[in-house]
């Protein structure tokens, strides 16, 4: 599997629709230039429609190299930068640093002309504030994504109420691979969501994976009213020191010194904590803990498990259901009409 998607990630349908436009671009230009079948062209034209598939011939062959470089990068870079994912986020800012700049060569070579640039910037500016505002919303989002750091390809992000891993952030759109929806926890559903840059503006971005790669979580559970609250805590606290104990203690500085201010500092701790709620069918407890983003669901299913083991163990502890108690009798209810 993994090398049938290496496979259809070198050879796209675009990689081969460039290869088509090169070869018909070289073949136009050779046509006109050395007038093989004695089209006549007159010379305006003829120079007109050279420089032009010219720079066709520039653009696919800038696109062949910078993707075959850019596999390349990824290959070698991610073990220095931190990972394939960020390999790849840097080598999509180099490369369209580079395509800003051929660009802009081939077009100060097509249009020689002063005057003609002056038309051509006018012309161009009056298209792109009229009918381009979304897509030029995109690229303010795209650009303050990459400046301020809002997310990048590897992070796990909600945003525009689609959560997921992020797999590729272009000019126009960030693709997720999506968890949640009709999966509970952060299990993946297989598809991949395109959401606008654009949303940025309008809408909160949530990063679980920013600053550290770990996230507060809890596991709750009722007790009966009659059960031992010391016991129940107890047990509780136990069964998720043997799941996450070592692990927080292990990450408990690190977590701790990215927080900004010191009253931050001391709401994390090295151990699992305990809070206590009353319901209407017995008293809810909540363990508290952090763990990686990655492993969150399978954490919490551990946890659960263990405390529900040892309460089953344990007579001074029962769960609690919610119930509803019926004063009278039952032979006190009026009969329904027939």
């Amino acid at each position: 599997m993994a090398q049938k998607e290496d496979k259809k990630r070198s050879f796209s349908q675009i990689d081969y629709l460039v290869l088509i436009f090169l070869v018909l671009s070289i073949a136009i230009f050779v046509i006109i230039r050395y007038d093989i079948f004695n089209l006549n062209v007159q010379d305006p034209l003829s120079g007109t429609i050279q420089r032009l598939t010219m720079a066709v011939v520039i653009i696919c062959v800038t696109w062949i190299v910078l993707h075959f470089i850019g596999n390349l990068f990824e290959k070698i870079g991610a073990p220095t930068v931190g990972g394939e994912a960020q390999a790849r986020s840097i080598w999509k800012i180099i490369s369209y640093i580079i395509w800003i700049v051929i660009l802009a060569l081939l077009a100060l070579g097509i249009i020689s002309n002063p005057d003609s640039w002056v038309l051509f910037l006018g012309l161009m500016g009056a298209a792109l504030a009229f009918v381009m505002q979304q897509p030029l919303l995109n690229i303010a989002g795209w650009f303050l994504i990459y400046t301020r750091g809002l997310y990048r390809m590897g992070d796990r992000i909600s945003l525009s109420d689609v959560s997921g891993y992020v797999v590729d952030i272009t000019i126009m759109q960030t693709e997720v691979r999506e968890f949640g929806q009709w999966m509970n926890g952060d299990t993946f559903t297989g598809r991949i969501v395109a959401v606008p840059n654009a949303f940025i503006f309008s809408k909160p971005v949530f990063n679980y994976t920013k600053d550290v790669p770990f996230i507060q979580d809890e596991v709750s559970f009722l007790v009966t009213f009659e059960s031992d609250i010391s016991a129940a805590k107890s047990i509780a606290l136990e069964a998720t020191k043997e799941v996450v104990g070592k692990s927080m203690e292990r990450d408990f500085l690190d977590y701790q010194n990215v927080m900004e201010f010191s009253d931050l500092k001391i709401q994390i701790s090295s151990d699992p904590q305990v809070r206590m709620g009353f319901a209407e069918s017995g008293v809810k407890l909540y363990v508290i803990y952090y763990c990686s983003v990655e492993s969150r669901r399978l954490i919490k299913s551990r946890i659960t498990e263990e405390i529900w083991r040892r309460f089953g163990s344990d007579s001074r502890v029962r769960l609690a259901v919610p119930h509803r108690f019926i004063r009278g009798s039952l032979d006190e209810r009026p009969l329904s009409e027939e």
